[in-house]
């Protein structure tokens, strides 16, 4: 991919989140978008780092090991699933984790954290499809897991992020409304106060995931291609 395409697929991308912001009456500038990296060599990374993107999300915590150093500066978030023995590798390099789904997650991030000293921002992943094959905490369990994020000094919880079932674009808005709502509910709450990121929309869905709402849109093969993943 050169960088002339990088360039080009940036750009249509960056029109349609304009696009969409036009239609519902929201500022462009409330929405971020993620290039995400799973298995995209550093070099394309940085054609798209260097036309202007800044927020990169890894899926992998040896992947990015293995390429942080040779990425443009940049904000990285923690997209992918995390295991309890990984946590220590990654928070150094992440501003945010979003894929926290269960409450043994979110304390031993809480431990780390505050073994580092660094208070970490968190996104509750909501399996908002109710699908056995995907990770995600349920409704009660997301409640369950804000209340006792509030009683932990080193982390920080957002907002949410979801992954809906694979359908087409528009099939994907009903999660998106029902994902919505449930911040919105939450925002509502003593624990859930300052929550102000909704992570939802892929490359096949991110307009319509900002019609809903959503603040950070998860990019991948819009903008690099399709890939082959390992």
């Amino acid at each position: 991919m050169t960088e002339k395409s990088v360039e080009s697929n940036l750009q249509q991308i960056k029109e349609k989140i304009a696009d969409a912001c036009r239609r519902v009456g929201r500022d462009v500038s409330s929405v971020q978008l993620m290039a995400v990296t799973k298995t995209v060599k550093p070099e394309r990374v940085n054609e798209v780092l260097g036309a202007g993107v800044s927020l990169i999300g890894e899926n992998r915590v040896q992947e990015y090991l293995s390429k942080r150093e040779d990425y443009l500066p940049c904000e990285m978030h923690f997209i992918g699933h995390l295991q309890t023995n990984k946590i220590k590798d990654i928070l150094p390099f992440t501003s945010c984790i979003q894929s926290v789904d269960s409450m043994r997650l979110l304390k031993a991030i809480a431990k780390e954290a505050e073994k580092r000293q660094k208070r970490m921002d968190l996104l509750l992943e909501w399996n908002v499809g109710e699908e056995e094959s995907k990770t995600g905490a349920d409704r009660d369990c997301i409640c369950q897991m804000l209340e006792e994020a509030a009683c932990l000094p080193w982390v920080r919880v957002r907002g949410l992020m979801v992954v809906p079932p694979p359908c087409e674009p528009e099939e994907s808005r009903v999660y998106f409304q029902k994902t919505a709502a449930l911040f919105e509910e939450l925002k509502e709450t003593p624990a859930g106060e300052g929550m102000d990121t909704l992570s939802m929309g892929m490359s096949h869905d991110f307009v319509v995931a900002i019609e809903e709402g959503a603040t950070i849109v998860r990019v991948g093969s819009a903008l690099f291609g399709e890939r082959h993943y390992q």
